[in-house]
């Protein structure tokens, strides 16, 4: 994660800290847990990208957006929403 994180799921959007969004992920996927992942879209530049999926788990259905960017060959998120 990146220093600072936007996250948006269910009930709850917010900026914060990485650790923030990983408390705010750890919550939403204590209630759906996963059962799947499907990449409908991924793009890379040289020092950022984005990925578009659907996530799969026991209750319904999710779209799922992540952008991040790249410092020292590592990605690191920048925003990611839970629709």
């Amino acid at each position: 994660m990146n220093s600072e994180v936007d996250i948006a799921v269910p009930n709850v959007s917010q900026k914060g800290s990485g650790a923030d969004a990983t408390a705010v992920l750890t919550q939403f996927f204590q209630s759906n847990k996963p059962s799947g992942f499907t990449v409908a879209h991924h793009a890379d530049k040289s020092d950022c990208g984005f990925i578009v999926g659907k996530l799969q788990t026991s209750t319904k259905e999710f779209r799922v957006n992540i952008t991040y960017i790249v410092k020292e060959g590592k990605p690191l998120i920048q925003s990611i929403r839970i629709e």
